[in-house]
């Protein structure tokens, strides 16, 4: 994965550099560094160029050479004097345009900025292609050894015995999943949690390592992260988070609960965390599905065939009145009913069907076989079967 415009402020040397407008477009992405010393940017660019400006005659038209050649950036020198080369604006065109745009002291020395930037994106790269490498290798293939996975954790600095887990964004458009992942990168930056990404079409595989005692606040960073994605493009994402290990030796298991998880999400809830889940964690791995319909008809089918013939809500009423622990008001109030309609409709239920709720044993068959319902008859969403591991599932 590319350098973005945001990453670059990481780097000791940028910290004496002041970002001025274009905040908005620091997820750009940055290719190389360039130093303006022609009149004009026209057949010296390419696009993605991160671009330094020194002691230009026009900067204003040259910002807006950089916006029309697409590049990642404009950082403007001041001049001689320390004093400043930007203007209202340029700066407000700076903004409108979405390009970042930073101003450094004149006595900075040039030659050393360029070239840690050049170097950090050398970096960034190899070190993307050997994640891209190892991710295939730990998620996808049969024949990863112990060796290699002792190699990448000190490459990216995983400590034994820290939390770690996979989380799997699947997206609707793919088309969608690179810029997604940049976005997810912004909005997860935190000193405290380490967290590496790969696109695996129609994914976005997301490993999360970091101490277990920050566990609850990388649950809570990446959960608030996806309601800001699903705020900004609705409709369009679901992901499904892994159980959590303290060892990269069971990653893989993480990774394919991840998956797995996701066939439980739904349109109302499109985020589903494997620890948090009870009764619905054993529905991932049985893949007997008539059995599991046989179970809940046996003890709902009846219930559910009269509300469809009849237009009665007698299966509503029950998990009301389960979930309110048998308390005739909460169930009315949550049924949005009188509670003389309440009782009627459950004293009808004990007179049709024969069945006592107030069992606890029926009640806890009767929840398990509406979790089965919902699971068997909510749309699935679609596994890519290229990208299952292959060995050592759990």
């Amino acid at each position: 994965m590319a350098v973005q415009c945001y990453e670059l402020l990481k780097i000791p040397s940028f910290k004496n550099i002041k970002l001025v407008a274009g905040e908005t477009g620091l997820h750009r992405q940055v290719t190389w560094v360039y130093v303006l010393q022609t009149p004009s940017l026209k057949e010296w660019v390419y696009g993605g160029e991160f671009m330094f400006v020194v002691n230009h005659n026009n900067v204003s038209q040259i910002i807006q050479e950089a916006v029309s050649h697409r590049l990642s950036g404009v950082v403007v020198l001041k001049n001689e004097q320390n004093e400043s080369n930007l203007n209202e604006e340029i700066i407000n065109y700076a903004n409108k345009e979405q390009l970042p745009l930073f101003e450094m002291d004149y006595h900075i020395k040039l030659l050393d900025i360029t070239k840690d930037i050049s170097t950090f994106i050398v970096h960034k790269q190899q070190k993307t292609d050997y994640l891209n490498h190892f991710f295939y290798k730990i998620l996808l293939s049969d024949d990863l050894i112990k060796k290699e996975i002792d190699e990448f954790a000190l490459h990216v600095g995983y400590n034994s015995g820290q939390a770690c887990f996979i989380s799997t964004l699947y997206s609707e458009d793919v088309s969608k999943l690179d810029q997604t992942s940049i976005f997810l990168q912004m909005y997860m930056d935190d000193e405290d949690i380490e967290t590496l990404s790969i696109v695996i079409n129609p994914y976005i595989v997301i490993l999360t390592f970091v101490d277990s005692t920050l566990l609850t606040k990388a649950k809570r960073l990446l959960k608030s992260t996806f309601g800001i994605l699903n705020e900004k493009q609705p409709n369009l994402f679901y992901m499904g988070i892994g159980n959590t290990y303290f060892s990269l030796y069971d990653i893989r298991n993480s990774y394919l609960k991840s998956i797995k998880t996701l066939p439980l999400c739904t349109k109302e809830k499109r985020i589903i965390d494997f620890d948090e889940l009870g009764f619905s964690r054993l529905l991932l791995d049985t893949l007997d599905y008539k059995e599991l319909r046989e179970y809940a008809n046996h003890f709902l089918g009846e219930i559910k065939e009269y509300d469809k013939k009849n237009g009665t809500f007698f299966l509503e009423t029950i998990e009301a009145y389960i979930l309110s622990n048998g308390n005739i008001n909460k169930t009315s109030t949550k049924l949005y009913i009188h509670r003389n309609t309440c009782v009627y409709r459950l004293a009808k239920i004990r007179e049709l069907f024969q069945i006592d709720i107030d069992d606890p044993y029926i009640r806890a068959d009767i929840l398990n076989s509406l979790s089965i319902f919902r699971y068997l008859d909510s749309p699935k969403i679609p596994l890519n079967s290229k990208n299952m591991p292959k060995k050592h599932d759990k």
